[in-house]
């Protein structure tokens, strides 16, 4: 076995065949990416006390590798370092690693248990992702966030106790764990988004509304007209997602936030009232809610997301609000009943696709204050008219894309 060392840093382990345990020399402080990349053959590795870091896919692919000691002088255990280390069964981190990176453990399918740093304050989107045998994980007192899908696809844990230090649970954060029946959710976490996908803690919850700490993360009735509870403040991502029989609801004035995804492809959706509290329209919140005509946005709103409002087929009408400084791409895409738009003051960019397939749309006001165009913003927007001052971008662009146009 040889190994390539250049300022006590290991650059490169070349494993010859057969041999199966590499023991890293004394003097090593750290391990460069790749260094160990693809070593299939190797069963162990032993770090030396005295390296510091584990550099990005240091120890990836090595599908062979079934035990590795992690000293205490590591405090640093970068994205990919373990990842697809098929046959690792168990590993402790030790407590002067104060962060686990993106994806760090993911894809080590024969992991079963892993014990974190005492005083680690953050588990890294994906660290854990698709651990299929993993069946026990003691989150430690001190950890603030979990990361988007950290523990996603992690199919045998059974159950999880979340410390009252959390307070934001990430998108996908433990989705697919198919057997996670009990979990422990303090008051601190006050941000959910689709994290309990696909476990029986959700599709056995009793109530048609699944809420914690005020925050509402789906909504599992059947009725036409549901009636958010009073106690809810947030509707997470996709909480009423493909609920295809809703008709109308109504939000609660209290309710602060509406996340992505929230009421897409509600296609029977016709109403829906907006509290005046909410300032964002998150991204695709009522993409293909194919059946509404009409909603009013708050005055508050200042940001209108990507497709937030796309293939709203029957979408007829709708005013911006002045407040609003941004819409997303494609946020009203393939709105082919919308006739006329106006747009406030203080909208510097259409991002590309804005109005993209907006057949009927005969008339937009567009202010002076819009400076940039992106690509295809009036696509197939046959019948249309921009009406803009004389010395606009506006107008510039209608000339040069040859859409008609109106001095105001």
């Amino acid at each position: 076995m040889e190994f390539k060392i250049r300022r006590g840093v290991l650059i490169k382990c070349i494993v010859k065949p057969g041999e199966t345990e590499a023991i890293i020399p004394d003097g090593v402080t750290g391990i460069e990416p790749f260094a160990f990349f693809q070593c299939t053959s190797l069963i162990s590795i032993t770090i030396p006390n005295g390296v510091t870091t584990i550099g990005n896919s240091a120890f990836c692919a090595c599908s062979g590798l079934q035990s590795v000691n992690i000293p205490d002088s590591v405090t640093m255990i970068d994205e990919h370092a373990f990842e697809i280390c098929t046959s690792l069964r168990s590993v402790t981190i030790p407590d002067s690693v104060k962060e686990i990176a993106a994806c760090a453990f993911r894809g080590c399918t024969s992991l079963e248990t892993v014990r974190l740093p005492e005083y680690i304050t953050r588990i890294s989107d994906e660290a854990f992702n698709y651990c299929p045998n993993l069946k026990s994980v003691d989150i430690p007192d001190g950890v603030l966030s979990i990361g988007e899908s950290a523990f996603e696809d992690c199919k045998s844990l059974t159950e999880i106790v979340i410390p009252d230090s959390v307070t934001v649970i990430g998108p996908d954060a433990f989705n697919n764990c198919k057997s996670l029946t009990k979990i422990t959710i303090p008051a601190s976490v006050t941000s959910i988004s689709r994290s309990f996908e696909g476990t029986k803690w959700l599709d056995e919850y009793p109530n048609d509304y699944v809420i914690v700490n005020g925050f509402l993360i789906r909504y599992k009735g059947k009725e036409k007209t549901p009636v958010i509870p009073d106690l809810v403040t947030r509707i997470g991502e996709c909480a009423f997602n493909e609920c295809y029989g809703i008709e109308s609801i109504s939000i609660p004035d209290h309710v602060i936030n509406i996340g992505a995804h929230a009421f897409a492809q509600c296609t029977a959706l016709k109403s829906i009232s907006i509290p005046d509290n909410i300032t964002i329209i998150e991204d695709c919140v009522f993409a293909l809610c194919t059946s509404l005509t009409e909603i009013t946005i708050p005055d508050g709103v200042t940001s209108i997301g990507v497709q937030a409002f796309a293939d709203c087929r029957a979408l007829k009408n709708i005013t911006i609000p002045d407040g609003v400084k941004s819409i997303g791409f494609q946020a009203f895409g393939d709105c082919p009943s919308l006739t006329s738009i106006t747009i406030p003051d203080g909208i510097t960019c259409f991002y590309d696709a804005t109005f993209e397939g907006c057949s009927s749309l005969t008339s937009i006001t567009i202010p002076k204050s819009v400076k940039k165009f992106g690509a295809s913003v009036f696509k197939d927007c046959n019948n249309l008219t921009i009406n803009a001052p004389a010395d606009s971008r506006a107008i510039k662009y209608a000339i040069k894309h040859k859409i008609p146009y109106k001095i105001i």
